[in-house]
């Protein structure tokens, strides 16, 4: 179809617009998962040929304080998003916090929890797509009472079923007194049909993080500690979104010091990264791996930082050579894996608390 064909070679914003010109048109824009994933695809292609990278940040604390962090022709700006996708009552006596639990392809789940003076009230999940401003408020987890007060999410797109899918884990515990293990209990929500399911144990309690997991090759990554004999090792847990079935990925030529339980993960570029910092606290050990060749040798880079500051790496940069860091104290500075240096950027947020690939997604939250 001619109309589509032009369509999907547009930008995001025209294409809200565009929704409303006619029944046909917003067929084609919010109905069909092929149209979806052209226009996605051609907007990674925009990017990458106008050297225009884009990440966005939130700080949890306050909804309205969300923003875009972008690169353009070697020249960084930050530029605050005029929409948030919550309604705050200040009226009311309860208070609210809001974080960014996940996201996947622009859309981003966020989780508001509701307190009184007394406990939290409740805790509620909504889709929200920052680009056309669309919000879709997730239906009640399961009923399961949960283990401890503590989840940790992840989001990624299933191309079988065209269906973005929310993994919820309920972290479970240790009992110190008989060393026996109470599982992780795991929740999948399916935007495309609206419903929660519980699916089989995530493999481990122990993980290192809480950060939301990273999807890449039609999968979702945590990290975790993994007691397969006496002794604990490190192990990257890979859910596949279109088996559900977990695997363990292996790091058996990197000694990991276990004093060091703090190990994150992010997809940096086009590959699966797992970082920890040294015991000195003035470097950072980045490890690589292409999942797209099977491949299960790991690339290593070792990246000294000014000291005094602890260090999260955020995104990949200009195909690979640089890697974007967030300070502790809110500030943000870029490394140069080609030369070794470290420049800080003339940006500066207060507690920023979550980040994300603010790519362009259309489609989806209408299903």
């Amino acid at each position: 179809m001619i109309v589509g064909e032009i369509l999907w070679r547009l930008p995001v914003k025209p294409l809200a617009r565009f929704r409303s010109v006619c029944k046909a048109w917003n067929s084609i824009i919010s109905s069909d998962p092929k149209f979806a994933i052209l226009q996605l695809k051609n907007s990674s292609t925009v990017r990458t040929c106008v050297d225009r990278q884009r990440v966005m940040l939130w700080h949890g604390l306050d909804c309205s304080s969300a923003f875009f962090l972008e690169k353009k022709n070697n020249i960084f700006s930050i530029q605050k998003i005029d929409t948030s996708p919550i309604k705050v009552n200040k009226a009311s006596s309860s208070s609210s916090s809001y974080s960014i639990v996940a996201s996947c392809d622009g859309l981003v789940c966020v989780l508001q929890q509701i307190k009184n003076e007394v406990a939290l009230v409740s805790n509620s999940i909504m889709f929200w797509n920052p680009l056309t401003r669309e919000t879709k408020r997730v239906s009640d987890p399961p009923t399961f009472p949960p283990l401890t007060n503590l989840f940790i999410y992840g989001l990624g797109y299933d191309s079988s079923t065209d269906d973005y899918k929310l993994v919820q884990i309920n972290i479970g515990f240790e009992n110190n007194e008989t060393g026996l293990f109470q599982p992780n209990k795991v929740g999948v929500f399916s935007l495309r049909t609206n419903s929660w399911r519980q699916i089989q144990y995530f493999p481990t309690t122990k993980i290192c993080s809480l950060q939301p997991g990273v999807f890449i090759n039609g999968a979702l990554h945590w990290t975790c500690f993994y007691k397969d004999s006496p002794d604990y090792h490190f192990k990257v847990v890979s859910f596949c979104l279109e088996k559900e079935k977990y695997t363990l990925l292996d790091i058996t030529a990197i000694d990991f010091p276990l004093r060091n339980f703090f190990v994150g993960i992010q997809v940096l570029g086009d590959k699966l990264a797992v970082y920890y910092p040294s015991n000195e606290n003035r470097s950072y050990h980045l490890l690589f791996n292409n999942l797209y060749d099977n491949s299960e040798s790991w690339t290593e880079h070792t990246v000294t930082l000014p000291y005094g500051d602890l260090y999260f790496p955020v995104y990949l940069l200009d195909n690979g050579g640089e890697v974007l860091f967030q300070v502790r104290k809110g500030q943000f500075g870029v490394y140069r894996l080609r030369y070794g240096t470290f420049e800080r950027l003339h940006i500066r947020l207060v507690r920023v608390l979550c980040w994300m690939d603010a790519s362009e997604a259309v489609g989806g939250l209408n299903c």
